[in-house]
């Protein structure tokens, strides 16, 4: 049975309504009563922002359980609505922007992944009986595609996901800013000492509630689908670090490390759980912090992170288990983890050191600029990914074989790649340009006067015009 009542009343003996007298400590809560559900909606107009706390007293166990939900909702000016809009549709643009920029390379790597799936059932399938397949052709792989490093099929799907639920959103602050305001009016509209009848008040009242309740959930619940959507785009931005050396020591520590970690947290986990299972046993029915497995985990957790700690002074058997706990798990595991992470960060360090191709992220910013810049002024010269292809089909040896392999590369040869991957819009100027242009970076040259067999007329090939 429901008694909708002002909080204050339970706090009364007696209580007349619509002529009957009720004692609301036995009338309103006896013993089946089972929860009660307490609603108090504020409202504060100098920041217009509206409030509804919602208490939960759940009396179904022997020690009560209280939960507080606090739902929060900004009801927007017409200025600040603009602001919101724009800004969002401003967000779906760059949605759509980010999926055409990503849709080819996610379209080369589905089909890599095909090609790959096919190339492992054609190996099935000759380890099983290859006299009774048909051999079928290795399928070769390109080297230099449009796919990068990157997982761009994720981000079309993040980008999509994205757009649907900026619009969803979008369509939720037009529709739910107006009714929100109504909502919380009509609850400070009520006038408690009017002549309307006690009860309609309250079901307009409650009425009001539940709709101020349905505003702030579906507010609540874009809240928690943006901070899963932030918790992604950070997991995202550390991916994204992998673009250049110098910035991918995150990434690439979790990932060199992935496997060790994992097998730690497991030990680490049986361990932690094995002595939260021991405290509650021991200790659950003397402390409060050890009541249930759940607030045991809790409660070593905050041990762990040096915060607050059961009282252990006085009993002989918890200090013994705060001080074996606090060594086994602050000082000797958590620096067995730490152990992992430095190892692995030193070394990524040391492979980031041995690069020699890449320099400081900054440097390497501005060289890419000013190569878009080369590249727009002379629309002859054929793209980046047409010459490596033309490379690869002149040394199939140094791109395919998985021994670094190092060859000096002409300046004629690398002309007549030039020509024949621009489809004979670039001259002869133009790869002579090129070269001068790549035999500026110190890397080029470095490996160019490596091999020692080279005679002189083919180094002086290899050196940019003066």
């Amino acid at each position: 049975m429901y008694y909708p009542e002002f909080v204050w009343t339970l706090a009364g003996d007696t209580i007349v309504r619509d002529g009957v007298a009720l004692n609301p400590k036995s009338d309103y809560i006896d013993s089946a009563t089972r929860v009660i559900k307490l609603f108090i909606p504020f409202f504060v107009p100098s920041t217009q922002v509206a409030t509804l706390t919602m208490a939960t007293i759940d009396l179904t166990d022997v020690k009560p359980v209280v939960s507080l939900t606090f739902n929060q909702l900004k009801i927007l000016s017409g200025s600040e609505i603009a602001t919101v809009l724009g800004c969002t549709i401003a967000a779906i643009i760059l949605g759509f922007i980010g999926i055409a920029l990503a849709f080819p390379a996610a379209v080369q790597e589905l089909r890599e992944v095909k090609d790959l799936h096919l190339k492992w059932v054609v190996a099935k399938l000759n380890r099983i009986a290859p006299s009774k397949f048909v051999r079928m052709p290795t399928i070769q792989r390109r080297k230099y595609t449009s796919n990068t490093t990157q997982p761009d099929v994720l981000d079309v799907l993040l980008n999509v996901g994205l757009i649907f639920l900026l619009i969803a959103f979008l369509v939720e602050q037009l529709g739910n800013n107006s009714t929100a305001e109504d909502t919380f009016t009509s609850i400070a509209d009520i006038d408690w000492s009017g002549d309307m009848d006690f009860q309609e008040k309250i079901g307009v009242f409650l009425d009001a509630t539940q709709k101020a309740v349905d505003v702030v959930s579906m507010e609540d619940k874009f809240m928690s689908a943006a901070f899963w959507t932030f918790v992604f785009c950070c997991i995202r931005m550390i991916l994204y670090m992998k673009m250049h050396p110098s910035i991918s020591s995150i990434a690439e520590t979790f990932e060199s490390t992935g496997g060790e970690i994992l097998n730690f947290l497991f030990s680490f986990g049986l361990v932690y759980i094995f002595l939260a299972f021991i405290a509650h046993i021991r200790f659950g029915y003397l402390y409060d912090e050890f009541a249930t497995i759940e607030q045991s985990l809790i409660t070593q957790f905050s041990l762990l992170i040096g915060d607050s700690s059961p009282d252990y002074t006085n009993n002989a058997l918890m200090c013994i288990y705060v001080v074996s706990y606090v060594f086994i798990c602050t000082f000797s595991l958590l620096n067995f983890l730490l152990a992992i992470v430095v190892n692995g960060y030193t070394r990524v360090t040391e492979r980031v050191l041995e690069n020699r191709v890449a320099k400081n992220l900054f440097q390497d910013l501005f060289t890419v600029a000013a190569d878009a810049v080369h590249w727009t002024l002379n629309p002859s010269w054929p793209s980046k990914l047409d010459i490596l292809r033309g490379m690869q089909e002149a040394y199939p040896d140094v791109f395919l074989g998985a021994e670094e392999i190092v060859r000096p590369l002409p300046r004629s040869i690398f002309v007549d790649i030039v020509v024949k991957a621009s489809c004979g819009k670039a001259n002869l100027n133009d790869g002579d340009r090129l070269f001068n242009h790549y035999a500026r970076f110190e890397v080029m040259l470095m490996e160019a006067n490596k091999d020692s067999t080279q005679s002189e007329d083919e180094v002086k090939s290899l050196m940019p015009d003066n």
